[in-house]
């Protein structure tokens, strides 16, 4: 996340979507996160990425094939931090 100027903490994550890909023996991981500055104070920011992950080779070989973010207000705050775990 920093790669991409997110140098906020984060929580409330969430995987969204596993996929794999028997040609090429990847796995497709989408996940959810909600970034916060000082101890859970606004601005919030949503962050959603995917990322693909070798089969069965060394795991630090990811790649991020999607990263978009935006910031929240605190009413979609508090609806996306429903049923997750900070």
């Amino acid at each position: 996340m920093q790669e991409h100027g997110d140098k906020q903490l984060f929580s409330f994550s969430r995987i969204e979507k596993v996929t794999r890909d028997a040609d090429s023996e990847t796995y497709n991981v989408s996940l959810r996160v909600i970034g916060y500055e000082g101890p859970l104070n606004p601005p919030y920011k949503l962050i959603r990425m995917t990322i693909r992950f070798p089969g069965e080779k060394n795991l630090k070989d990811y790649t991020v094939v999607s990263y978009k973010s935006r910031f929240i207000s605190d009413e979609e705050f508090n609806e996306l931090s429903k049923n997750t775990v900070p």
